[in-house]
């Protein structure tokens, strides 16, 4: 397995809220990565219990060879905090929300912001059922790479402004033009087997290494809102606005 099978979702390992594969969705659960209870939730898990412990659960793939969505950018939050030194939410803070502007872009709500978090309804009015979010008013003892943090849609855009810029906004640069044209080149080609529709392929296409570059995410006019997980994408990022942009919509995948 390597950091770029883990970048385009070719590593071989899995989510167990998606996999259909009972093995790997046992050995996921066992690990503590993956709860029946509440989808995409392992914020009680450590870095380091959390590589261990998914050393333990076989792969549903052999790596390099299918493209299945998958736990493969929590891995490489734990390879950002191995190459920098530095927890996930300390090296997104200095590399790209500071420098962005990114203010309310985090994995955890100080206590002076909780009043801005919305909050769903408490019954999905479809299905009936609870709706289950993940806490985010606690410091996670982990920073996913793929799930679990909060944003505004104000904040996104001037993330998506940067890319649309090639890496540069308000005249500073965040990423290299090279890393832009990596990070939305097709990384797929013809050689890797792709069992989903073209729809959900779509986005895996290109190799944008954290949910924070391809968040499955809708956000309300004025009224904020948490996005639910799609099971064709995966895990949304939760968003809050402050009404500054009414109407907005982001990315589907």
């Amino acid at each position: 397995m390597t950091v770029q099978d883990l970048l385009r979702h070719t590593s071989g390992l899995a989510y167990g809220e998606i996999t259909q594969n009972a093995p790997v969705k046992e050995g996921l659960e066992r690990a503590g990565v993956y709860r029946k209870d509440m989808d995409y939730e392992a914020r009680g898990v450590t870095p380091a219990e959390q590589i261990e412990r998914m050393a333990s659960v076989p792969l549903a793939f052999q790596p390099g060879t299918t493209w299945h969505y998958s736990l493969s950018v929590d891995i490489l939050g734990r390879v950002v905090e191995a190459a920098s030194g530095k927890r996930l939410s300390e090296f997104l803070e200095e590399r790209l929300f500071r420098p962005l502007g990114m203010k309310d872009s985090a994995f955890s709500l100080p206590a002076e912001k909780l009043a801005r978090l919305a909050e769903p309804l408490d019954k999905d009015r479809f299905s009936g059922q609870p709706n289950k979010l993940i806490d985010v008013s606690a410091v996670p003892k982990n920073d996913s790479g793929g799930a679990g943090a909060v944003s505004t849609a104000a904040d996104y855009l001037r993330f998506c402004q940067m890319m649309m810029n090639g890496g540069v906004l308000d005249g500073r640069r965040v990423l290299s033009r090279t890393t832009v044209r990596l990070m939305t080149s097709d990384h797929l080609g013809n050689f890797i087997n792709q069992p989903c529709s073209r729809a959900s392929c779509c986005s895996a296409r290109r190799a944008i290494p954290s949910a924070w570059a391809s968040p499955c995410a809708r956000a309300t006019a004025s009224a904020a809102c948490r996005a639910q997980p799609a099971n064709s994408c995966g895990p949304a990022m939760r968003e809050r606005t402050s009404g500054s942009i009414p109407g907005n919509r982001s990315p589907r995948c």
